[in-house]
């Protein structure tokens, strides 16, 4: 039997999970940062501690378990030849020496060279040469399984496509940070302000969001760039450092950056590190703190890693940078899910070269804590480059006689109906499911990637169309038509041709999307899955129950709760309903069909008739099997359509099946127990 103690901290570690997959489901999916880094790292250090002074409650599912996030559908899986690691984090010269004094003792040694980086802020990529030809890119993922971003690096023109290396090594793999130049981000999103295009938030976002287009002639508009790290994989013997391993990739043609330093004491650490800061508003690509690595390799092969990151290195991070600035006016925006969330209109102020003019405030609760007025000088920070958060009131405030404490409204600022705020929740919430604002929210949710993946529909032609009457409800989508369009300013015939065509392409989706599209609070993707994978069938969905819904691995109360109250609103059903009656086919597969291509993995080459790539690659994947970007002697069967290129080679070489789409989709069918 559980007792009260453990119970509790049961459930805190539940909740930090929830907290950070929300954090990373947002940062790395929707792209829409939700927290600033350094609240990211006290949240994950407090799980860490808690699963160290509890290890029976460390689970699969925790954040401190896996690497990264999983890789998005819309391209094409690549396993990494070695793990891609991710980094444990120091915030202090405390925390420094104590990891330095613990690899000290590991490796039996007083002392041990080390070297410092840069930590660039940007996104993580990995880079194959075969015969020192650039075969394929890709990022991180998971940290096995990437995306294959390949023909998008190429747009990099500083990315060798051929190593400067008369004998190169037969396959190499190495890795390094694409960033967005900080010189260029201001510009960039002044124009994505005028095209009605939603602004990034910080460079980081931008070179993922530049590198994730599935149009590389949309990434050949951004002005990437790149630094090389480490080596992945090498045929050949690897050198014997990590400062070698720089020539080395310098060697060959790539970038790498110049700042680092071979360091033998702590005190050497820390002065780099001071040097580290005071460089950084110099340089233009963001860096949020310094690698510290061990800089012999065998050394850093004694030492091994964990399921996560390697044990010979650590990011030691910058402190938060803070400025001030006066607070003119609290506001409210209200979220698809009904909830008021105030934000601060600040005097505009520069911070870490950027301009800032408003705030997050979070909630009613966080206000009053902190005592926030109008006409406050408050301290504001912005960690990593996210959006700022006011940190607190300013030592040096002069507060005015007047100044009143804030209370949230009693209205909704959008439809002007009443709000209500539960006891022990944070959030004011507006309970008008017509609530302009509401809507307009759960539309851009409802187009996203991760949702119905809608492509054209941005928060500005989302506007247009709510505010010309052509969009009331969710189905009004599907009903839009050319003549609608066209007559709508900013509209020509191919941008109406393009977004009709991926309107209609989105019908076809899979439950696990469409369940997320509809914006039930505490429902993510992966929750998603879990629930349609039980259910299989709208019909079954609508019918749930919380009894069965609690016994999914991955479900609690609060999931569970949250569906069964959305699911209880005959207007939610029928909108279920409606949009089916407008043409969305969300694709349920019977369980036994789900494993037919279980153990296999396909590789595709070449233009196939009836599939694009993400189609057949997500068909694949829902009947159980796998697909790589590579043909190897693990590779079960080579699709090749017409052109095929060099894989169809290989698969001869190897000595791999070789079917055509048509044998394929033979192969689909004779399994098939519809």
């Amino acid at each position: 039997m559980v007792n009260n103690k453990d119970f509790n901290i049961l459930n805190s570690i539940s909740r930090l999970k929830d907290k950070l997959n929300d954090a990373n489901y947002k940062y790395y999916i929707l792209e829409k940062p939700s927290i600033s880094d350094t609240e990211y790292d006290r949240i994950f250090q407090e799980l860490i501690k808690l699963e160290e002074q509890n290890p029976s409650l460390v689970t699969l599912d925790s954040p401190t378990q896996r690497i990264g996030i999983s890789p998005s559908s819309n391209f094409q899986n690549v396993e990494h030849i070695s793990p891609l690691l991710s980094l444990s984090n120091v915030f202090n010269k405390e925390q420094m020496e104590k990891w330095y004094t613990r690899i000290c003792n590991q490796l039996n040694s007083q002392s041990v060279e080390l070297i410092c980086e840069l930590k660039i802020d940007g996104l993580a990529i990995s880079l194959r040469y075969e015969e020192g030809i650039f075969v394929q890119g890709s990022t991180r993922g998971d940290g096995n399984i990437g995306e294959d971003i390949t023909n998008n690096l190429k747009t990099i023109k500083s990315i060798p496509l051929k190593l400067l290396d008369k004998s190169p090594p037969e396959i190499i793999e190495v890795r390094g940070e694409v960033y967005f130049p900080r010189s260029s981000f201001n510009e960039f999103n002044k124009e994505r302000k005028k095209l009605n295009l939603e602004e990034y938030s910080n460079t980081r976002n931008a070179a993922s969001g530049a590198l994730r287009q599935l149009d590389p002639n949309e990434t050949s508009k951004r002005p990437l760039n790149y630094f090389m790290y480490s080596i992945g994989y090498n045929s050949n013997n690897l050198p014997s450092s990590q400062r070698l391993i720089l020539k080395q990739l310098n060697s060959w043609g790539f970038r790498v950056n110049p700042w680092n330093y071979i360091c033998k004491t702590t005190n050497d650490i820390e002065k780099s590190y001071i040097k580290a800061i005071n460089d950084r508003n110099n340089l233009n690509y963001g860096t949020d703190g310094i690698v510290i690595k061990i800089n012999d390799l065998n050394f850093q092969s004694i030492l091994g890693t964990t399921a996560r990151d390697p044990k010979w290195a650590t990011a030691y991070k910058f402190p938060t940078i803070t400025t001030t600035t006066i607070l003119k006016k609290i506001s409210v925006n209200v979220g698809r899910t009904g909830v008021l969330t105030p934000f601060a209109e600040l005097e505009p102020v520069k911070l870490e070269g950027v301009t800032i003019r408003s705030a997050s405030l979070h909630n009613i609760d966080y206000i009053h804590k902190k005592n926030i007025r109008e006409g406050d000088l408050v301290e504001i920070q912005r960690s990593g480059d996210v959006i700022p958060q006011i940190n607190k009131v300013a030592k040096n405030n002069s507060r005015s006689e007047n100044s009143l404490k804030y209370e949230m409204p009693l209205k909704c600022p959008s439809c002007l109906k009443d709000v209500e705020k539960a006891e022990n929740d944070p959030h004011t919430r507006c309970i008008n499911s017509s609530c302009p604002d509401q809507f307009q929210r759960l539309v851009e949710h409802f187009v996203s990637k991760s949702a119905m993946n809608i492509e054209g529909l941005g928060k500005g032609i989302i506007e247009t169309l709510i505010e010309n009457n052509l969009l009331k409800t969710l189905p009004d989508i599907f009903q839009l038509n050319s003549q609608e369009l066209k007559s709508l300013p900013k509209f020509g015939e191919k941008s109406v041709e393009k977004l009709l065509k991926s309107i209609n392409n989105a019908k076809k989706t899979t439950m696990p999307s469409f369940l997320f599209s509809l914006g039930i609070s505490h429902i993510g993707i992966e929750v998603s899955e879990i629930i349609t994978d039980y259910y299989q069938s709208i019909d079954n969905l609508v019918n749930c129950k919380k009894e069965e819904l609690t016994k999914l691995k991955g479900i609690g109360e609060k999931i569970a709760e949250s569906l069964i109250s959305w699911i209880s609103s005959e207007n939610n059903v029928n909108l279920i309903f409606n949009l089916i009656d407008a043409g969305v086919e969300p694709k349920t597969l019977q369980k036994n069909t789900k494993f037919f291509f279980s153990e296999l993995i396909f590789v595709i080459t070449g233009t196939l008739e009836n599939f694009s790539r993400n189609e057949i690659t997500s068909l694949i994947k829902e009947l159980g099997g796998k697909t790589s970007s590579n043909v190897s002697t693990q590779t079960s069967f080579l699709i090749a359509g017409e052109n095929p290129g060099s894989k169809l080679q290989q698969a001869l070489n190897f000595n791999i099946p070789i079917i055509s789409e048509s044998e394929f989709i033979d192969m689909k069918n004779n399994h098939e127990l519809f």
